[in-house]
């Protein structure tokens, strides 16, 4: 069920950790919807102001998490012992797999789209094909393959018509 404008605004107060002091006007009360003129606003500020939140309560995580981690393990006969063990391998296991996660995700941004270049390299093989010049169109491959191979790129050449 959709928040009318005023529980939104309400809602929104109450992330901010503040109360809205704003009186709810008659014609917004049985309001289902936000007004569509305000609606993308509102929602841009929700946005920035959660993901604000997000980078802050991140920190703090990362912070406690740290203080866990750098807890000095008591005597295995401490009372404390097992607890804190269970906390830094909880908090230890948590931090591994962000990490990989994040690495998996900076591998994935890495990765190449070669499909254009390989829809390129077909139309330019059926071009020479078309006119004849299959030959050119292999030397000009086979150099460029070359150059690879040695480090040295050289710019694409198509085959001359």
């Amino acid at each position: 069920m959709p928040l009318s404008a005023t529980d939104y605004k309400g809602f929104l107060a109450m992330l901010k950790g503040e109360h809205s002091t704003e009186p709810v006007p008659p014609s917004e009360q049985n309001s289902s919807t936000l007004p569509s003129t305000s609606r993308n606003n509102t929602l841009e500020a929700a946005d920035n102001s959660l993901a604000l939140k997000l980078e802050r309560v991140t920190e703090k995580a990362l912070d406690k998490a740290d203080d866990i981690l750098s807890l000095p393990l008591p005597d295995p006969d401490d009372v404390n012992f097992g607890a804190i063990l269970r906390s830094q391998n909880a908090a230890a296991n948590t931090i591994l797999t962000t990490q990989v996660r994040v690495d998996e995700n900076h591998l994935r941004k890495q990765q190449v789209d070669t499909l254009p270049q390989l829809i390129a390299d077909i139309a330019e093989y059926r071009r020479a094909e078309r006119e004849g010049k299959l030959a050119e169109w292999h030397a000009s491959k086979t150099a460029q393959e070359k150059a690879a191979e040695q480090g040295a790129v050289q710019p694409r050449q198509s085959p001359t018509r």
